[in-house]
């Protein structure tokens, strides 16, 4: 962040994730030298990526005020468990069920075609038989 800081000095500008200006108090100030900036490219970059009439700077603004020092979890996501994952899960387990089901259901036809066939060609294998020997006897 520092480096960045010094770019901004030097006139250059660059997007901010407003992510990391609401979990980081360090990244809040890069972005609030990147507001105060002289620099009309500065400016107008910031006009393009966080428009003033789309009212994130103002969110941003309240929700950093609310968080002093940056937004922060309770727990850590790793270790947190939470419905998504569990839906996640669930949802897995469901697709997998379903193409068990659709699987299984190929397999059904597969099992009636080949079963029906050899049925057929043992009739007419029989009926082949019984004409020859109608035609020997």
């Amino acid at each position: 962040r520092i480096f960045f800081a010094k770019k901004i000095d030097e006139g250059f500008t660059f997007p901010l994730n407003p992510k990391w200006i609401l979990c980081d108090n360090g990244w809040k100030r890069v972005y609030d030298k990147l507001l105060k900036s002289p620099s009309q490219n500065t400016q107008a970059s910031l006009n393009c990526w966080l428009p003033p009439e789309s009212g994130l700077r103002e969110r941003i603004e309240c929700i950093s005020a609310r968080y002093h020092g940056g937004f922060h979890c309770d727990t850590c996501p790793a270790v947190q468990d939470d419905n998504t994952s569990n839906m996640d899960l669930v949802e897995h387990e469901f697709n997998r069920h379903l193409a068990l089901m659709r699987a299984k259901k190929k397999l059904r036809n597969v099992m009636f075609w080949s079963r029906f066939c050899h049925a057929s060609q043992r009739r007419l294998r029989e009926r082949e038989c019984c004409k020859s020997r109608r035609l020997i006897a």
